[in-house]
């Protein structure tokens, strides 16, 4: 953390890498068409289990999956500055879930190897994403107001260096 160093909103904002722009955009899609499946996802997520005569808590963990997904794509579009751990955290307990559900579901699967493909194909987009967060400048300044201080020319944080050396004082005046 020592090469990011935080800046004002209004200086962020001024940054030239501010904003949902370069790959920022490729997941703001997904998350902009998660309200319609959140909404469906609570529907068969509570109607499926009860046609099938299981318990109803399976439907509502999915709809906690769904929820918990709508509150990740409202905190993406307004730029939480703790999206980071956040996501972090959304991303853990949902591949915890999505595990037990895979351990409950693939013996009965036609195709278990296809399940296990999914989960592992879903955990390393969420590894990818993660890591990509974790190394963008644009991600950083976006959403978490800092710029590296390491990088010529990213933000000038402090006035510059004397180009001369101080002379003499001044003389007193009589």
């Amino acid at each position: 953390m020592s090469a990011w160093q935080k800046v004002d909103r209004a200086t962020a904002e001024s940054h030239r890498l501010f904003g949902l722009r370069g790959w920022l955009r490729l997941p703001s899609l997904p998350l902009a068409l998660v309200l319609p499946g959140v909404v469906l996802s609570l529907a068969l997520g509570l109607a499926l289990p009860l046609a099938q005569g299981l318990p109803p808590l399976i439907g509502l963990a999915d709809g906690l999956d769904a929820a918990l997904l709508l509150a990740v794509s409202v905190l993406w579009f307004r730029r939480w500055r703790h999206f980071r751990p956040a996501y972090l955290a959304f991303s853990l307990a949902t591949s915890v879930q999505e595990g037990f559900d895979l351990v409950r579901e693939a013996p009965l699967a036609a195709d278990p190897g296809g399940e296990v493909a999914l989960f592992v194909i879903f955990l390393a987009l969420d590894i990818a994403f993660l890591l990509a967060m974790q190394r963008s400048r644009r991600f950083r300044v976006t959403f978490e107001h800092r710029v590296r201080a390491d990088l010529p020319g990213e933000v000038a944080l402090t006035p510059p260096a004397a180009a001369h050396s101080p002379g003499l004082p001044p003389a007193p005046s009589c």
